[in-house]
């Protein structure tokens, strides 16, 4: 079938199976991966990273980047390289780094006042 005509089936209430490796895919999708200073990854869900807009600065600031010095790449560039520091909130645990720092979401950490002095004193050593 073309795809206006699925569409067009759709509007009118049809349903169609998906694929179940389209589904496996999704989760994937929303996944960002920034490349600070070409040895730290950072990983996190793209609606955490849209509901905490500043934290992103926020960790370029403690490790006293530029804007220039972050970079935003894929998926498959990330299991590539090698790191120095991984800071994951993705819960992907794929990485190859000398040191992994690992949070449930940000929002945990920015309403627990231990976890984030801890989490900083981690980044700056």
């Amino acid at each position: 079938m073309s795809k206006p005509y699925l569409k067009k089936l759709s509007r009118l209430g049809y349903q169609f199976w998906v694929p179940k490796n389209f589904q496996q895919d999704k989760p994937n999708k929303d996944l960002i991966f920034y490349l600070l200073d070409k040895k730290t990854l950072f990983s996190a869900p793209v609606k955490e990273l849209h509901d905490y807009p500043r934290f992103l600065d926020s960790i370029r600031k403690i490790l006293r980047l530029t804007k220039k010095e972050v970079v935003q790449i894929d998926k498959e560039e990330a299991l590539l390289i090698q790191y120095d520091l991984v800071i994951d909130f993705s819960q992907q645990g794929l990485f190859k780094a000398s040191k992994t720092i690992k949070f449930d979401s940000i929002g945990l950490l920015s309403k627990n006042k231990e976890l984030k002095q801890d989490f900083y004193t981690e980044l700056i050593n």
